[in-house]
């Protein structure tokens, strides 16, 4: 038999049943949160849509709007309708792109960092290599960085340097020749990078630079950089760790996924972040990525693949994210509602249900949860309790009819 629900205020509900428009999340009070979600609406590129190759390192979005994605075997130029494809045959010194970057100093200029191979600069569809582009160490590149100046900052694979004037020279002469993972502009003259375990801070008005260590396990290498709107910056680790940083003083740090490392942190233009990962992509609802409010998102949410490396949120809001080696991934509705619950220690039914009222309706192991929004857009919920005839039997799966109908599946094979 079907079966009735009264709300919090004891009225009756007659439910509509419908799959929610929206993602829906639910956190339960749990470090971290692992909870199986929806297949999120995505749309895969692959070779097969005119990628070079299904992997994917970096992405950045020019002045036009295009998207430029750095792959294993080139450079390819996304215009929203198809790929344009560059490699060493077109000029690149390499076709193994890891960071591509605008200039701040020549609009529609684009810096390419290949490695093996040097910098190379990209405009009007054309590349060319820079005098300076291919001396060693450059021919390793990790990273690339403008200031104002129109300086460039190059993280090599034997440290930091930099080229004024088509001419290059380590910084500090005193750093040890070990992998630059990521330069950022914290604040107007103050630039960071992140050297192994270490971080320094550059100043460039007087040139200096203090480095600082985050981590006395050699493995703790900083993998990513993010400055945050507070003035404050996230640093992920190789070890899955996330530190937040003001000053050379960590405030609080967790542990995201144990081993491993973060791939990048970015924003998400609603308040949030997207976090990748070498297991996992993650969104966190504000910009305070702790245990209890961090979604994980994996193969059972239609991910292609786990390893999560480029990530990008384009000028209309879009995510898009690459792979190790299934192809470049975009999440069509970004949309993703977060509510945290306090009383659904067992989740068997992922799909949530939405009533003529737009309350949400999810199954628990002894009873329903509703969930709705009241006047001032709060977050309500109320535990219905299961009673009568469902009275202690578990609670396993819960769907809706075309007549509006809730049905709810019990242990022992019984249909309430």
């Amino acid at each position: 038999m079907s079966t009735d629900f009264n709300t919090e205020s004891r009225r009756s509900v007659s439910l509509s049943i419908g799959l929610v428009p929206t993602i829906i999340l639910f956190l339960l009070y749990c470090s971290p949160v692992y909870v199986h979600a929806q297949v999120l609406p995505l749309r895969t590129y692959t070779v097969k849509d005119g990628l070079p190759s299904n992997q994917i390192i970096c992405s950045y979005q020019d002045e036009r709007g295009y998207l430029l994605i750095g792959t294993g075997e080139g450079l390819s130029v996304f215009d929203g309708l198809g790929f344009t494809n560059y490699s060493s045959a077109d000029g690149l010194a390499g076709n193994v792109v890891v960071h591509i970057t605008g200039s701040r100093r020549s609009p529609g200029t684009v810096y390419i960092a290949t490695s093996p191979g040097g910098i190379n600069i990209f405009k009007d569809g054309t590349i060319t290599a820079p005098r300076f582009g291919m001396i060693p160490p450059l021919t390793h590149m990790n990273f690339i960085y403008e200031d104002p100046s129109g300086t460039l900052w190059c993280g090599t694979g034997e440290g930091l340097f930099i080229v004024r004037n088509d001419t290059v020279e380590r910084f500090p002469r005193d750093l040890p020749p070990r992998d630059i993972s990521s330069i950022i502009q914290v604040a107007p003259g103050e630039l960071w990078f992140g050297n192994n375990e270490t971080i320094g801070i550059i100043s460039l008005r007087d040139s200096s630079c203090a480095r600082f260590a985050i981590d006395s396990d050699p493995n703790g290498t900083v993998t990513y950089l993010y400055p945050d709107t507070d003035g404050s910056v996230l640093a992920g680790t190789f070890t899955g760790r996330i530190l937040r940083l003001r000053g050379q003083h960590i405030q609080e740090q967790f542990i995201l996924n144990a081993g491993s490392p973060i791939n990048f942190i970015i924003d998400d233009q609603q308040g949030g972040l997207w976090i990748g990962s070498t297991t996992a992509l993650y969104h966190v609802p504000d910009h305070a990525p702790r245990p209890d409010n961090v979604i994980r998102f994996g193969y059972e949410n239609g991910l292609p693949e786990e390893f999560v490396t480029a990530g990008l949120v384009d000028n209309e809001g879009n995510l898009w994210f690459g792979s190790l080696g299934k192809g470049l991934t975009r999440l069509l509705d970004p949309g993703i509602v977060h509510c945290r619950l306090d009383r659904f220690d067992h989740l068997y039914n992922t799909m949530a249900v939405e009533d003529r009222y737009g309350h949400l309706w999810a199954v628990a192991r002894d009873g329903l949860l509703e969930i709705w929004r009241d006047r001032k857009n709060q977050w309500r919920q109320y535990f219905h309790e299961n009673s009568g005839p469902m009275r202690n039997r578990r609670n396993y799966v819960m769907a809706g009819d075309s007549e509006g109908q809730l049905w709810i599946g019990v242990e022992n094979g019984d249909l309430f």
